[in-house]
């Protein structure tokens, strides 16, 4: 019999319509489950978009999704590390690489645009996967 684990899904963005949303929980899952395979939380920062922000300004980067997760201890500490999950393009959000951002940080770090990066109160939803 296969074992299944629970995953839930945080919306830091608006969640899009059910197609997109899919596809962004995809993209999520996947970005996340190739840094750490006991991540339990992931939060969706951001819908595919080209830019990323560096040492003070927004530059041009490859298509990718922006995720943070936690697993079981992050929880309890209440700390989570971000991820970039690189896509095939906007339109295309197959992962073809992931690039963790940094190391676990305080739910309560602001993020560029001075808000916090993990904060209470956000709409979420689970998702039970199978674990291979």
């Amino acid at each position: 019999m296969p074992k299944y684990e629970i995953v839930k899904y945080f919306w830091k963005v608006p969640r899009p319509d059910d197609d997109e949303a899919e596809d962004l929980i995809h993209a999520a899952h996947t970005t996340a489950k190739t840094v750490d395979p006991t991540a339990s939380q992931i939060l969706i920062r951001s819908r595919i978009h080209s830019s990323t922000f560096r040492n003070g300004h927004y530059v041009q980067d490859d298509p990718h999704v922006t995720i943070a997760v936690k697993n079981p201890q992050q929880v309890r500490d209440r700390k989570h590390r971000n991820i970039h999950g690189y896509t095939k393009s906007k339109t295309d959000p197959k992962i073809v690489g992931v690039a963790p951002i940094d190391t676990p940080k305080p739910d309560s770090t602001l993020d560029n645009k001075g808000k916090i990066v993990w904060p209470s109160g956000l709409e979420e939803e689970e998702r039970d996967y199978r674990v291979k």
